[in-house]
């Protein structure tokens, strides 16, 4: 897990980093009209350390970069986000 984590970031951002532990896991379920199961996902976040390189988002991402805990107000981020960084950080 923590081999694709790297090599996901890597790819999508340019960037290297060692990936850590598990800080959440959570599933998301997407249905369709009628109500029955289209997609069932199961998402692990893990923490990471940045080890080098330059942020060049790739072409399945508008934009990437880094912020501080004073600018998460300015993001759109689900109130999960919000609540996981929150945690993180304290």
């Amino acid at each position: 897990m923590r081999a694709a984590v790297e090599r996901e970031v890597h790819e999508e951002t340019g960037i290297i980093v060692k990936a850590e532990n598990p800080v959440h896991v959570f599933d998301l379920i997407e249905r369709d009209a009628g109500g029955k199961i289209r997609f069932h996902y199961v998402i692990v976040d893990l923490s990471a350390e940045f080890i080098r390189g330059t942020i060049n988002p790739g072409d399945d991402a508008l934009d990437a970069g880094w912020f501080g805990a004073d600018l998460l107000s300015d993001l759109d981020l689900t109130a999960a986000t919000r609540e996981l960084l929150g945690r993180l950080g304290s």
